[in-house]
């Protein structure tokens, strides 16, 4: 496993460690001891967690949802009130004398009870450096100065319980796939390549979510044309995701297929920019239950998407550009 590279937030704060966040005498250290340090893993097809208590303090969690990407995040059980930073370092461990000690840079630390919160990057790098047996160090300086020590004890086996829930993670999470839009060319039925990858996603999604109950897809057109063949054309566009969808495994029995021609535009049809927009076929999937109350169904808005639109409301597909 390569050593991951530093983010550019830790490069660019890592001047700010001449603020000097040196260990106070005085400082409590946090850490589970020797002998009963452990780490534990919580699974599911929409997130794995990894997770270290740290008595008296709280505990230390790597999360990957569906959909998201991987963070670090340290919880208190007191709830912190300051706006503050700390210092984040990876250390070799007392019974290794003589290993070396790397600084990572200065972090914020968040009011709340989580208290730091770390995207991809560095968390995979603390990832890396507990498999190698180092741990992390996290130092608030100051007033009530204290340190996290996140050990590296009893790590290995539930690391790699929390690789084998990776590798059956589920593509997106149902706030990515409860509403979802693919658009069409003008005159046309056919799914874009594109829409074909959404549509997979979509298709694994449902085969992991047992709550889903109803798939309603709604074809659409623009109001160039007659209206019959506009018609004609809303049909075939939602057919062809409905047909999609149940080849690619989700039941033909979950699935409702409706279709409106030109009657429900989402912006009116003046330009060939809005046209396009009209030209399209929603997915819209029901669930039963609380999503939020699911084990890891649904991201936290603090959670960086897997990419720039993944929490949008609305996942919108468009034709090639050049097909008119």
């Amino acid at each position: 496993m390569a050593v991951p590279a530093s983010t550019g937030r830790i490069r660019r704060l890592s001047g700010l460690l001449a603020l000097g966040f040196a260990s106070a005498a005085n400082a409590l250290t946090y850490e589970a001891p020797l002998e009963t340090a452990q780490w534990h893993v919580a699974s599911s097809r929409f997130g794995c967690e990894l997770t270290q208590p740290i008595p008296a303090f709280g505990d230390a969690r790597f999360v990957h949802k569906a959909g998201m990407k991987e963070q670090f995040i340290l919880t208190a059980s007191a709830a912190n009130t300051r706006v503050e930073e700390v210092r984040l370092a990876v250390e070799a461990p007392p019974w290794r004398p003589g290993g070396a000690s790397a600084e990572l840079g200065v972090v914020p630390l968040l009011t709340g009870h989580e208290v730091v919160r770390l995207h991809t990057e560095t968390a995979r790098r603390l990832l890396y450096e507990l498999r190698r047996g180092y741990r992390t160090r996290i130092a608030k300086g100051g007033e009530r100065a204290y340190e996290v020590v996140v050990s590296a004890v009893n790590f290995s086996a539930a690391y790699q319980d929390y690789l084998d829930c990776l590798q059956v993670l589920a593509p997106i999470n149902h706030q990515q796939a409860k509403r979802s839009t693919v658009s069409f060319a003008n005159g046309g039925a056919v799914l874009t390549d594109d829409a074909t990858a959404w549509l997979d996603q979509l298709a694994m999604y449902v085969s992991v979510d047992g709550a889903v109950r109803r798939i309603y897809i709604d074809g659409h057109s623009d109001s160039q044309g007659r209206r019959s063949v506009n018609y004609a054309l809303s049909e075939a566009r939602a057919k062809a995701v409905g047909r999609y969808l149940a080849e690619a495994g989700v039941s033909p029995e979950l699935i409702e297929v409706r279709f409106h021609g030109e009657r429900y535009p989402v912006v009116p049809n003046t330009t060939a920019a809005n046209r396009a927009r009209n030209r399209r076929a929603t997915i819209r999937i029901e669930r039963q239950g609380d999503p939020a109350r699911d084990l890891f169904s649904a991201p936290e808005t603090s959670s960086e998407p897997v990419d720039s639109g993944a929490q949008e409301p609305v996942a919108v597909l468009e034709p090639d550009a050049s097909v008119q």
